[in-house]
């Protein structure tokens, strides 16, 4: 089996009795489209594609980093850990901290990047665009500037894309002031 393969059926275990907030989709689509829209952006790094099937497993079930760590190693279990908001976290001081990540956290940066896509996607899909918008102009202006950060890679660049398109199709629907 392969390492993402295995990525996959532990991510589908932990999220097994999970749901997204419609209370229909299974849980493990969310973490499947964000290593999707990495892979049509062009990542091919395995690692990078685990870390994003893993990303919410630390955070939103039983699962442990040291879990984590034991089943896929360090690499994977550090990200998956930068990832997660600490317990009792401000979010608006953990989305800070992605401004600030370079090279060095370029796959944690990169699987942000997409998770906050793939989320407003979610909140556009439910008519909430005014809610949309906040989410990745306003609350994501970090992640975006840790992207910009680093978009002279060829991933960065089109996940840049994919986020501004996203911005300007979010706009369209957003009353005029």
């Amino acid at each position: 089996m392969s390492s993402l393969q295995q990525a996959f059926r532990y991510a589908n275990w932990a999220h097994r009795d999970q749901f997204r907030k419609d209370g229909i989709t299974p849980y493990i689509v969310h973490p499947i489209e964000v290593m999707r829209l990495l892979q049509r952006c062009g990542c091919v790094d395995e690692v990078t594609l685990q870390i994003a099937l893993l990303h919410d497993t630390v955070e939103d079930t039983s699962v442990t980093h040291m879990d984590i760590y034991h089943e896929f190693g360090r690499t994977v279990a550090e990200a998956v850990d930068r990832l997660t908001l600490p317990v009792g976290g401000n979010k608006e001081e953990f989305i800070q901290t992605f401004a600030d990540y370079g090279r060095s956290q370029q796959a944690v940066l990169m699987v942000k990047a997409a998770d906050r896509i793939c989320n407003t996607r979610d909140f556009a899909d439910a008519g909430d665009y005014i809610y949309a918008h906040k989410y990745l102009v306003v609350k994501g202006a970090p992640i975006f500037k840790g992207l910009m950060g680093i978009s002279c890679s060829p991933l960065a660049k089109r996940l840049v894309w994919e986020w501004l398109d996203l911005e300007e199709r979010i706009n369209d629907f957003l009353p005029n002031d």
